[in-house]
């Protein structure tokens, strides 16, 4: 199809994308360490999440969409308040919810169960934790 817009503002490469559940959002992150927030509809930055300290390689929206967890090579998961982040485009450290720690080796994948009460992580580590 047409292609309505391209959302620019990462320093290095984007290695994911996804939308929102209800499509009005589009997270993605790089390994410029950050996720951001975009708008769909505009293709406008809404927010940077920094918070990794290495390469952000998976990030996804909560089934009812009102947090975004992020996957890094820095062996963590972050999770992250969308309207705080939203709110506060500008501190966006504090929209940090809770960091995961305890893969031995960078997290390559996240995803949340339907329910959105469960996240699974893999990573480098050979293992996969819920």
């Amino acid at each position: 199809g047409e292609r309505s817009c391209v959302l620019k503002g990462h320093t290095e490469r984007i290695s994911y994308c996804v939308f929102s559940p209800n499509s009005a959002l589009i997270a993605s992150c790089s390994w410029d360490s950050t996720c951001r927030i975009w708008d769909a509809a505009t293709g406008k930055c809404i927010s940077t999440l920094k918070g990794h300290t290495f390469h952000c390689y998976h990030c996804a929206f909560t089934p009812d969409g009102d947090y975004i967890v992020s996957a890094s090579f820095d062996n963590t998961c972050r999770l992250w308040n969308v309207s705080t982040a939203l709110s506060i485009a500008e501190q966006p450290d504090a929209s940090t919810v809770t960091k995961w720690e305890g893969h031995a080796d960078g997290v390559t994948s996240c995803s949340f169960s339907p329910s959105g009460r469960f996240l699974a992580s893999s990573s480098l580590d050979n293992s996969c934790r819920v």
